[in-house]
């Protein structure tokens, strides 16, 4: 039951986070392009710097899309604690399967695993790798002129978020790549899926998300101000 777990729990994170990423990608490019054929957006960026106007757009989506799962996720888990209480005081005899893994878990693994810090920096991290990707999304489309060019760019940031997915989550059931994997938690396209439920799991400390953070957001903010040269030649092209 525990390695079952061990091997779901991160599953649920990857998941979380590459719906977020099909369900709002196409709409941040869409957003990215919408008013590039405005010459209201020329005037605009004769006063404003590029990647201001990039970063809006973009952490206007970001901001929504994170609000919204975000509720989603404290009402399943408020779901689970009433649920559990209601059960516990019908039934003293009930006992949660769930909670019994989560806590043989904190037991066998590191003192980290699913403590108040980690779920807390496995969130962060979690939406650090979403406003990536979606960062990622603006560039890509930012050489998009048009909006029907942007069905045929879609593969460009898909395939990437793809493949990420799938290495995070099938090397290590796999168990020849135990070298590999630190590696991929300091690439941020493999990094976003890994570090949270690293993180939860209490395979890396707290501390050790660190470095890889930085390097996310660096990497991040890189993208924003190419991705703002990029739309503003677009622009004036």
């Amino acid at each position: 039951g525990q390695t079952l777990f061990e091997m779901f729990a991160p599953m649920i994170l990857y998941f979380v986070l590459y719906m977020m990423l099909i369900t709002y990608g196409q709409s941040i490019g869409k957003v990215i392009i919408a008013e590039k054929a405005s010459k209201l957006m020329e005037l605009l960026l004769t006063s404003v710097k590029p990647y201001a106007v990039i970063m809006g757009k973009i952490m206007a989506m970001v901001a929504v899309a994170i609000m919204q799962f975000s509720i989603w996720i404290a009402s399943g888990i408020l779901g689970f604690v009433v649920g559990d209480r209601i059960a516990q005081a019908n039934n003293p005899e009930y006992d949660n399967l769930l909670i019994d893994l989560i806590d043989l878990v904190k037991e066998s693994g590191a003192g980290s695993a699913f403590s108040l810090g980690a779920a807390i920096t496995a969130v962060l991290v979690l939406f650090l790798g979403f406003t990536f990707y979606c960062i990622f999304v603006g560039q890509v489309t930012a050489f998009v002129g048009k909006a029907e060019e942007l069905s045929s760019l879609s593969g460009a940031f898909v395939l990437p978020m793809v493949i990420s997915f799938f290495l995070a989550y099938f090397l290590p059931l796999l168990g020849t790549a135990d070298w590999l994997m630190p590696i991929l938690r300091y690439i941020p396209f493999t990094g976003a899926f890994l570090l949270p439920a690293d993180v939860m799991l209490g395979n890396i400390t707290i501390v050790e998300t660190v470095i890889p953070i930085i390097i996310l957001v660096a990497v991040s903010a890189i993208m924003v101000y190419t991705t703002g040269k990029v739309y503003k030649k677009k622009i004036f092209a």
